[in-house]
């Protein structure tokens, strides 16, 4: 009885599956976020008639163009970002490196933007063929320009989703009275001009398809300060401010512009800070560790995708209980 139930249903849904097929087009369906591989194992446990709907399914071409989560060339990626481009900053290592593997883990063409250019391409090479990889100065304008242009003509001309990971710590573990001038407009000039050139560079793009997720990566220490980090403190304060005010002004549009404000995140910026800044602000964390590359990469992925639609202006914590507003 229950093998009849399941060959009745399964010829049901593949003629469903067939007339979906037939009536979408691959430009505008919704990718349904389906797990390849485990479901074909579910489907062979409930037997030879199950499993002929799904081999049935995956060879359409509806699945053929990831509306399913991909091909069997790419098994086990959801397709949630399939069709859409992405730029990271801060592409070659950490922060900016976990959140492309995420994204191109569910589907996404990403174009890793970094100022050390041997690590960008080796982590370009690393991520696979839907990974390439500019060089640019972020806190120079007409570098960033060339970049967002540069992403555009590699991927058809879109640019869905903007990430701004490029970050300095700067100077460290001294007081205000013993930072060095010149030191701080650095650590100003890449995390703030930075992230105001990525912004100002990609909405072009965006504006042309009423279409856009623009992510820059803030801090805890931009809403509480950190003692002994004040350049890098005002540097992401000012982060927060532009995210709300630039958020704001494209809020009846498409175009989402958030911000993501971290703890301490083992990465190799924080690998090479002082112990003693690093337990500093562990210390302040209630589940007394570092956040992970992965827990990052996750939550971004979320406010750049289509879900986080009614999201904007807003800076996103991350601090395993830190953050108190």
């Amino acid at each position: 009885m229950f093998s009849k139930f399941v060959s009745t249903t399964a010829r049901r849904s593949a003629a469903a599956a067939r007339t979906t097929t037939r009536n979408m087009t691959t430009t505008t369906a919704r990718r349904t976020p389906v797990a390849i591989a485990p479901m074909a194992a579910a489907f062979a446990g409930l037997g030879a008639s199950a499993l002929a709907y799904y081999n049935s399914v995956a060879s359409s071409p509806a699945f053929a163009d990831g509306w399913f989560g991909g091909s069997s060339a790419g098994a086990g990626n959801f397709g949630r970002f399939s069709g859409k481009v992405a730029a990271i900053t801060g592409g070659a290592d950490g922060l900016g490196k976990g959140i492309a593997a995420r994204l191109i883990k569910e589907g996404c063409q990403v174009m890793l933007l970094d100022f050390d250019a041997k690590k960008g391409e080796a982590a370009a090479a690393e991520l696979g063929d839907n990974a390439a990889f500019y060089k640019v100065d972020v806190s120079d304008y007409d570098s960033v320009a060339a970049a967002m242009a540069a992403t555009a003509a590699k991927f058809n001309g879109n640019i869905d989703i903007m990430v701004n990971c490029a970050g300095i710590v700067g100077p460290t573990k001294l007081k205000i009275n013993e930072v060095d001038v010149n030191d701080f407009d650095r650590v100003y000039a890449v995390n703030l001009r930075g992230s105001f050139n990525v912004t100002k560079a990609v909405l072009p793009y965006m504006n042309k398809n009423d279409y856009g997720r623009i992510l820059l990566i803030a801090s805890i220490a931009g809403k509480e300060g950190n003692a002994g980090m004040c350049a890098y403190s005002t540097s992401k304060a000012g982060v927060i401010g532009l995210v709300k005010a630039a958020g704001k002004e494209y809020a009846e549009t498409n175009i989402t512009i958030n911000g993501l404000c971290p703890a301490v995140i083992r990465t190799a910026m924080v690998e090479g800070m002082p112990k003693e800044q690093v337990k500093y602000m562990t210390d302040k964390i209630p589940m007394k560790r570092c956040g992970t590359v992965e827990e990052v990469a996750a939550t971004a992925a979320f406010i750049v995708s289509e879900e986080a639609s009614f999201n904007t202006a807003t800076c996103f914590d991350l601090t395993g209980g830190r953050a108190t507003y």
